[in-house]
């Protein structure tokens, strides 16, 4: 893994009875009454933060498609 992908975007962080999906600053984004729920939303989440972290490389060394 590079150095920006090590720490994922997105964890669960158990908070009482609840599960808090948070992001690298520490902001609440879901809230979940269940640890699976919340792991989910916080694997899917950084996926697609990945994803868009990948496509922004790409665009950033040329290889994006021609657009009008």
């Amino acid at each position: 893994m590079s150095e920006e992908t090590d720490k994922p975007a997105y964890r669960v962080q158990p908070e009482g009875e609840r599960f808090c999906v948070v992001d690298q600053q520490g902001r609440v984004l879901i809230v979940c009454g269940d640890a699976g729920n919340a792991n989910q939303y916080a694997v899917l989440m950084n996926q697609a933060y990945l994803s868009g972290f990948k496509a922004g490389i790409r665009k950033s060394k040329g290889n994006r498609s021609i657009e009008n």
